[in-house]
């Protein structure tokens, strides 16, 4: 089976161009989830630097409800561009660091005013007004969701990729 996926024009461009590696996708929430339980678990997967999910029942039960899986080979729609999934994990949207945000492929420029730093662009407003990666990830976010879905659903499954022939 063919499977797609949908990304933003801006965004195409930056998988085209080598600079977008990553996307995030909020994991669709389960009235039966508990918050804290799912919390807990990533923090303990992390402590322990566990290579997968499975000593964290909690978590395999999420990766139940991922769409793609590691090998995947993904249609980008409105494009010729093939991804392959090449790794994939659950993260707290808020957990996110700044070496994750920058395989997001943000658009940015050096800003005229500071020494060293970047303007990066407004996915809702349009236009580069935003101070840090974060602010231009979050503005993103919430164009490709509705805001109580970000707000009320912080996890998201992280997946890296990779352009094939």
């Amino acid at each position: 089976m063919k499977k797609s996926i949908e990304f933003k024009e801006k965004l195409i461009n930056s998988i085209e161009c080598g600079d977008k590696t990553q996307t995030v996708r909020v994991i669709k929430a389960n009235p039966l989830d508990n918050s804290k339980t799912i919390e807990r678990s990533l923090e303990l997967h992390k402590f322990h630097k566990a290579k997968d999910y499975e000593s964290y029942p909690v978590l395999q039960e999420l990766l139940n409800r991922c769409k793609y899986r590691v090998g995947d080979t993904l249609n980008i729609n409105g494009s010729s561009v093939k991804l392959e999934i090449t790794k994939m994990s659950i993260n707290r949207m808020r957990d996110l660091d700044y070496d994750q945000l920058k395989k997001e492929g943000l658009a940015s420029f050096p800003s005229p005013k500071i020494k060293n730093s970047f303007t990066y662009y407004d996915y809702i407003e349009n236009q580069y007004s935003c101070i840090s990666l974060y602010e231009s990830y979050t503005t993103l976010m919430h164009l490709c969701y509705v805001f109580s879905v970000v707000v009320n659903n912080p996890f998201v499954f992280v997946y890296e990729f990779k352009i094939v022939e």
